[in-house]
């Protein structure tokens, strides 16, 4: 019999993730529909690192994976930014899962 897994609620997290996410430069644009859709990735962003402290990440562990793009504020818009930040927490999950196989690997 298989264990029957449950979705976090990410609402007890989303406080903390939008306080990770929110600092962050982004580029919210000139006109309203582009403010519109930058907040919308903000918002997209947020909930996504809130399942990651879900999951058992730190904030530490996130800002940490967040600071490796060096060229976000260069970013042509919230869109790409929002791109290169998520490439940037899924580097750092293939690295962390990694660090958690080696050491599994290393237990008798």
């Amino acid at each position: 019999m298989t264990e029957a897994r449950t979705v976090p609620d990410l609402k007890a997290f989303l406080p903390a993730a939008d306080g990770i996410v929110d600092p962050l430069p982004w580029q919210l644009g000139d006109s309203e529909a582009q403010r519109k859709r930058s907040r919308g990735r903000v918002s997209a962003l947020a909930h996504q690192v809130a399942g990651l402290l879900a999951g058992g990440w730190t904030e530490a562990q996130i800002r940490a994976a967040l600071q490796t793009v060096a060229d976000a504020e260069t970013a042509p818009d919230a869109g790409a930014q929002e791109r290169r930040w998520r490439t940037a927490l899924k580097r750092a999950g293939h690295e962390r899962r990694e660090r958690q196989r080696v050491v599994a690997e290393s237990q008798p």
